[in-house]
């Protein structure tokens, strides 16, 4: 169920890419030289994005879907980044000082709370804001020190979601 429901996603995700209708496209990348073009784009950007520090929900993935299609599994909140190949996966390698995009979607309504695992051990917590369930939201992750980071979340403080992790270097 859950391959399904992330073939599902990431077909949302990319197909306006590949009919030439990408929105946002700081999506998939930063673009180099015109801003409506796809080509030169990859997954990581090195500017600090505009919509940094925000959760932004992704209205295709939670309004364009049927529920039942675009609902997490009930055991878990789900995490997820968007890797080189265009799957959704739970890691990533990336530069210093590069910025990708986040994605959650959350099984209950309520307000976000974000862990982030530094490479040194230190623990940071974020409020994200609130959501409502099995709608899907967008963030940036920045990873601005060299080593290995974890992110996960909790909605009410409730269950933790998966574990995504990013090896910068």
């Amino acid at each position: 169920m859950r391959s399904i429901l992330y073939f599902f996603i990431v077909s949302l995700l990319l197909l306006p890419a590949v009919l030439g209708n990408l929105n946002d496209a700081t999506l998939l990348s930063q673009t180099t030289g015109d801003s409506n073009s796809l080509s030169g784009e990859t997954l990581i950007v090195t500017e600090q994005p505009a919509d940094y520090g925000q959760m932004v929900e992704v209205t295709e993935l939670s309004e364009g879907a049927e529920l039942a299609e675009n609902k997490p599994s009930s055991e878990f909140n789900a995490m997820w980044v968007v890797d080189y190949d265009g799957e959704m996966n739970d890691s990533l390698s990336l530069p210093l000082d590069s910025y990708v995009r986040v994605f959650i979607t959350p099984m209950q309504s309520g307000n976000v709370v974000i862990e982030q695992l530094y490479p040194d051990d230190q623990l940071e917590t974020f409020d994200a804001g609130s959501v409502e369930a099995f709608h899907t939201y967008k963030m940036w992750f920045n990873g601005n020190a060299t080593g290995t980071y974890q992110l996960r979340y909790s909605v009410n403080g409730g269950e933790y979601s998966n574990v995504i992790e990013f090896y910068v270097g």
